[in-house]
């Protein structure tokens, strides 16, 4: 799952993962309200939490909710623990502070856009070795 208002980088985010065959579907949410409410039902049909995406690439600088009140508003509302779902926050700034609030936030990994293979596989088997675990 992508979520991310800039288009362009949903556009090269969803490429590089079709590309890699990463997914067998790929939902792209611009906007981060509907994004969190998508989630939210997720979770509220599956209580597994095994129908949520495995993986979610999540911007950090958005309009409304940015990254880390989208974080906080997943976990108030109960669904972060149910969900088994790998979070990356992604963005173009690599501000200590914003990494230091990432992974204060129930994130797995926080990296600079725009994704590339390589970082692509990284996640991929940080993501793996968390959920197996």
């Amino acid at each position: 799952m992508l979520v991310d208002d800039d288009e362009a980088s949903n556009f090269l985010h969803h490429h590089l993962i079709t590309e890699m065959n990463l997914a067998k579907d790929i939902v792209v949410i611009e906007n981060p309200e509907q994004a969190l409410n998508y989630l939210q039902d997720c979770v509220q049909h599956d209580t597994s939490g095994n129908s949520c995406p495995d993986l979610l690439l999540l911007d950090v600088h958005m309009p409304g909710l940015d990254g880390f009140e989208f974080l906080a508003a997943l976990e108030a509302s109960g669904c972060r623990k149910r969900m088994k779902t790998c979070v990356v926050m992604l963005s173009s700034s690599m501000h200590p502070k914003d990494r230091e609030a990432a992974m204060q936030l129930a994130t797995d990994e926080y990296i600079s856009k725009p994704l590339n293979e390589l970082k692509m596989l990284e996640v991929i088997e940080k993501c793996n070795a968390r959920l197996s675990a």
